[in-house]
């Protein structure tokens, strides 16, 4: 079975519900060595975390589930859009490490 290009999948890991898409920024800043692409997906996954903390602690004592549905929502709206406006920057950046790592030809 042929492999996907990575940038196929990235609306599939950037669209993860539940602030799960967030990861793509941190991936991405990993690789291109962007910290700040880094610390936005770090925040995002915070805010998700946040919001299932806050889900857990409403089971018990009924309040706190608009906030915790409000804090997933953000965290997966917000990781999805970092996601989308850092991908092309990041093709940007791989592409031009595949040019330098290709062997010359000749």
């Amino acid at each position: 079975m042929p492999s996907r290009r990575p940038s196929a999948r990235w609306p599939l890991i950037a669209l993860l519900p539940l602030g799960l898409g967030a990861w793509a920024p941190i991936y991405a800043g990993v690789k291109a060595r962007r910290p700040l692409w880094t610390a936005l997906g770090v925040a995002w996954t915070i805010v998700a975390i946040v919001g299932y903390a806050l889900s857990a602690a409403s089971i018990h004592h009924r309040h706190g589930d608009t906030a915790a549905g409000d804090c997933l929502l953000a965290a997966w709206l917000g990781g999805a859009i970092t996601s989308f406006l850092l991908r092309r920057p990041y093709e940007r950046h791989a592409a031009g490490l595949a040019t330098i790592d290709e062997p010359p030809v000749g």
